[in-house]
Order: structure tokens, then sequence, then C-alpha cells
């Protein structure tokens, strides 16, 4: 082959054969026509200068003012979304504490409004009383101990 005939080069091939990423027979290829093609080596050449360039380029520091700067904007940002969530928070709660609140005066109100009287003790005893006649007539005035009376209400209670 001519020196100046121009050859159709893989440019994938001189880069794996640079990166020596190739099987034997690839390898073979490449050094052929590196051996008979002028273009093929200036490519190659190139390319050598391409990746010595990006191995002695070295990335810059970013200026101090500036990394400040993005450090201040994050700190920034990051309060601002926190105090959006807290924001959020406190009124949800809020709106509980109004529902919990409206909840119990109904409740209270609706309690309070009821001519019914409160149930105390005795009213209680007086109603399992009254309820179980025939136990109560049967009674003796010893059998109205505490533990009796309790019998009666959890006997009265549980039926």
């Amino acid at each position: 082959m001519d020196a100046d005939t121009p050859v159709d080069i893989n440019r994938e091939l001189l880069s794996a054969y640079l990166d020596d990423a190739l099987t034997e027979a690839d390898r073979n290829k490449v050094e052929m026509l590196l051996h008979t093609s002028a273009s093929a080596r200036r490519e190659l050449g190139e390319m050598v200068q391409v990746r010595q360039l990006f191995a002695a380029w070295s990335s810059p520091v970013p200026d101090r003012f500036f990394v400040r700067r993005v450090e201040r904007r994050v700190a920034e940002e990051v309060a601002r979304r926190t105090n959006r969530w807290h924001r959020g928070l406190q009124k949800f709660a809020t709106a509980a504490m109004v529902l919990i609140s409206i909840g119990s005066l109904a409740f209270l109100t609706q309690r309070l409004n009821r001519d019914v009287e409160p149930v105390t003790l005795d009213s209680f005893l007086q109603g399992s009383l009254d309820s179980e006649v025939r136990e109560v007539a049967s009674l003796t005035e010893d059998d109205f101990s505490k533990d009796r009376v309790f019998d009666l209400v959890v006997s009265s209670t549980a039926r």
C-alpha cells in the first residue's frame, strides 16, 4: 500500500488497541494496518496525544467564595423545606385539636341536655335491686353486706 493512500480506519479498533483490549487476531490486524498505513499511524498518534492531554489535565478547583455561596444556598434550602414541613405539621396539629374540641363539646352538650339522673352507686344498686325483686325479698338484714351486694350487682350485670 502507498503511504499516502487513505485507509478506512476503525477508530474503535484503534482505541481498543490503546486500551490493550483486543484479541490476538484483532491485535495482529491493527499492527499490520499500522505497519502499512501512514494515515492509521497518524490517527493513532492523535489518539495518544488526546489521551496524554486528558491525563495531564486536572479538574479546576472551585473558588472558595463560590463554595461558600453554594453551601449557604443549600443550608437555606434545607431550612426552608424543614420550616415548610414544620408549618404543615403545626397546621395538622391545630386542625386535630379543633376537631377534638368540637367533638368533646358536642359530646358534653348531648350528655348535659339529657334529663337523666347521674349514675351513682345508690341509684345503680336501687336499679339492680328493683330488677331482682324476688332475690331481694328473700334476703335478711344480715345479707346486705358489701360482699353480698357486690355479688348481686355482678350477677345482675352478667345476665
